[in-house]
């Protein structure tokens, strides 16, 4: 079966009539200037091929149509600009693998059932700190932290809160490791 391409060159060699030359335009949008000329190549599978006639001109020059169509040229990309971190709303794997980081605990002991004084304060600092920084409910936390009632994570929250008002040692840890999980402090700061 033949191309629509095909199709067309084939029909102009039977009329032997003036030349025709192919232009490809985008099919997934409209074009805005003029598309670039090409003579009768091959064209991609994303492109459509658009027929239109020469002039039966003798003197006519490929160069001063190809400048005719030069505004069709492909634009250069434009360059991405660097993401913001401190913009961004965080995220719970964040948090929970910050936290991590700081009381040299894994993640997995973290979601685990294990009861171990370093787990559990680990468990409880990220649980608040998703509680504050994220717009995730009670219900969707606790599942984070394998599968835990949304009581458990309340209670988390309201621990941390109570011993954050009266210990300052325990606001500054937290002030610092909201900065860390926004993105004001490297991720490799030095903890005393």
């Amino acid at each position: 079966m033949r191309t629509d391409l095909q199709q067309a060159i084939f029909r102009s060699q039977l009329a032997r009539q003036t030349p025709i030359a192919v232009v490809t335009q985008p099919v997934h949008q409209p074009p805005t200037r003029p598309p670039a000329l090409r003579v009768v190549p091959p064209t991609p599978l994303d492109y459509k091929p658009v027929f239109f006639r020469l002039p039966p001109n003798p003197g006519f020059k490929a160069e001063e149509i190809m400048k005719l169509w030069s505004c069709a040229a492909p634009q250069p990309q434009r360059q991405r600009q660097p993401i913001d971190k401190s913009s961004m709303q965080p995220t719970m794997a964040r948090i929970k693998e910050i936290v991590s980081r700081r009381y040299k605990i894994s993640i997995i002991d973290m979601e685990s059932n294990r009861r171990t004084k370093d787990a559990v304060w680990a468990r409880q600092v990220a649980a608040f700190l998703c509680a504050t920084m994220t717009h995730h409910g009670l219900l969707a936390i606790g599942r984070q932290f394998g599968g835990r009632d949304h009581t458990t994570i309340l209670h988390s929250r309201r621990k941390i809160d109570q011993l954050a008002a009266i210990d300052e040692r325990l606001n500054n840890e937290l002030e610092i490791l909201k900065a860390i999980i926004v993105g004001r402090l490297s991720d490799d700061y030095a903890w005393e």
